[in-house]
Formats: structure tokens, C-alpha cells, sequence
């Protein structure tokens, strides 16, 4: 009984499955063309703040945010392609807050304790809880579980390796930004956070799970 309710919450919703079987190779090669503007803005911001000390993370974010609900619109489909819908807000609601506070405590809260370091300001707290949840994570789902996973069938139709390509899609936009603000080579870079890059890869894996 218990095992059903589990295997019903979390199961595909059939709208999912219905919008992701539509999408075209116009549609993937736009989610491929958004990649690869997604690298080069993340590189360049990476060199602004290297050089000028001007962190762009904010404004680069939402335009990034902002660019995949441009192109859903100018092709005619519907924002809750991306995600933003009502629809099964409440467990939405409930099953981010659960697990997004889990991974505070287990990656932040819990280490730092441990390690003995003391809470932030409120200030700061609320301030770091709008960055990375807003800034950094709503658009990520936006541009990686939202747009580019839903759009990349358009040309692979193997939902499994359509998957695992866009778990090292989103693994390896991580690094333009970090590659130029430590100022190494691609290669370094990547035999330096090889552990952090291959649990990027699982983040992305189980993320799309929840937004299926």
C-alpha cells in the first residue's frame, strides 16, 4: 500500500510525456543554440569578475531566466512546458521545501557546525536564501529541467540518453564560470573538481525525476 502512494507521487505526469513527444529539431537545435549561450555568458561573467571585480551573477541569471520564456512564447507553447504552472502546487511546494531544506542542512548547516563555524545574520541568511533558490536554482530548473531536458527529444528520441546528455550538459555549465574566475585551462579544471562535476551529473539525474 505504502510502496503504491509512493510509486503515484512521484510518477510522470502524462502531460509531460505528451508535450516532450511534440518537440521538433528546430525545438532541440534552439535548446542546443541556448547551451551554448549559456556557456559563453557564464565564461565572459567569469572574466568580468576576474578582472574588473564586477560580480554580473544576478543579472546574467534572470536574463538566462528570462530568455527560454522569450523563445516558448515566440514558439507559440505554453509556459507550463517550462514548469511554471499551478498544477500540483501544493506538492510542488511541499516536496521543494522538504528537500531543499535537507540539502541546506546536509551541504551548509550541518558542516559548518561541525566544523565550528556560527550562523549568519538574518540579513544574510534571507539575502543567501533569495540567491540561491531564486537566482541560482529556479533557473536552472527554468533553462536546464524546463526547457533544455523537454527540448533536447526533439533530437533524441531516447528518453534515457536524451538524460544522461543533458546530466553532463548541466555538469559542465558549472565550469566556464569557475574555469575563468581560477584562471586554469578547461582540462585542469576538470582533474581538479572531478568528484564535484560526476555529483552534478546525479543533482541533474534526480531533479528532472521531480520535475517529471
Amino acid at each position: 500500500m505504502m510502496i503504491d502512494l509512493i510509486k503515484n507521487f512521484f510518477k510522470t505526469d502524462e502531460v509531460y510525456n505528451e508535450d516532450v513527444a511534440k518537440y521538433t529539431k528546430v525545438d532541440g537545435m534552439f535548446a542546443v543554440g541556448y547551451y551554448i549561450f549559456f556557456l559563453v555568458v557564464y565564461y565572459i561573467m567569469g572574466k568580468i569578475y576576474v578582472e574588473k571585480e564586477i560580480y554580473l551573477g544576478i543579472w546574467c541569471n534572470l536574463g538566462l531566466g528570462i530568455l527560454p520564456v522569450i523563445i516558448v512564447k515566440l514558439r507559440k507553447q505554453k509556459l507550463s512546458t517550462l514548469g511554471l504552472s499551478n498544477k500540483k502546487l501544493k506538492k510542488s511546494l511541499v516536496v521543494g521545501t522538504v528537500l531543499g531544506l535537507l540539502i541546506v542542512f546536509a551541504n551548509n548547516v550541518i558542516p559548518g557546525v561541525l566544523s565550528g563555524c556560527h550562523l549568519n545574520q538574518l540579513s544574510k541568511l534571507v539575502y543567501n536564501g533569495f540567491y540561491y533558490f531564486i537566482i541560482i536554482a529556479f533557473v536552472e530548473e527554468i533553462g536546464f529541467r524546463g526547457y533544455i531536458q523537454t527540448r533536447i527529444y526533439g533530437l533524441i528520441k531516447n528518453k534515457f540518453i536524451g538524460i544522461i546528455i543533458v546530466s553532463f550538459m548541466f555538469s559542465f555549465m558549472h565550469i566556464p564560470f569557475q574555469m575563468a574566475r581560477a584562471d586554469t585551462t578547461f582540462f585542469s579544471f576538470i582533474g581538479s573538481n572531478f568528484v564535484w562535476l560526476i555529483i552534478l551529473l546525479f543533482w541533474h539525474i534526480f531533479f528532472n525525476f521531480l520535475h517529471k
